[in-house]
């Protein structure tokens, strides 16, 4: 499922095709991340307990610059996954990551039998941990090389 909000993260109809927003993810996707840490977007979005969350600057529709953010995330029996968020380099430091994890939060809390959030996140990238932490996760392991030899991934875990 596809959820596409506005720069205010205000629910938007899009005016736009889904195949075309998520072209956008697709392209940005390979833009900023590296090829072993790109999400296959095509196998993905088929699960049917992964969501897929799209932030646009309505301002700019129907311009492929009009996304600002989006991230994956799927519901794995009491826990919620988040694979993905990416806010484009242009919007960062500006709290829209932020806002779209209170989002993803407060939607895991309402959903019935969820009692964590959980993620992954590479050690150095330290303005995700230290967002993370911000909002109570708290770090539960690490593993040397989970990203790329001399790269070290941390699992986090919010419990609800």
């Amino acid at each position: 499922m596809i959820t596409c909000w506005t720069s205010d993260l205000q629910r938007l109809e899009p005016t736009t095709s889904t195949n075309t927003l998520v072209a956008w993810v697709k392209h940005a996707e390979k833009r900023i991340f590296p090829r072993i840490e790109a999400l296959d977007f095509d196998s993905e979005l088929q699960k049917h307990n992964t969501e897929l969350m799209i932030v646009l600057d309505e301002t700019l529709l129907p311009h492929s610059s009009a996304l600002v953010a989006y991230s994956v995330y799927a519901r794995h029996q009491k826990t919620v996954l988040l694979h993905k968020l990416c806010v484009l380099e242009r919007y960062r430091r500006q709290g829209v990551a932020r806002r779209i994890l209170k989002m993803q939060i407060e939607k895991s809390v309402g959903c019935r039998g969820c009692d964590s959030v959980r993620l992954w996140v590479d050690e150095k990238r330290m303005p995700a941990v230290g967002l993370y932490a911000g909002l109570g996760f708290k770090e539960v392991d690490r593993v040397q090389d989970y990203y790329a030899p001399g790269r070290t991934g941390v699992r986090m875990l919010l419990p609800l």
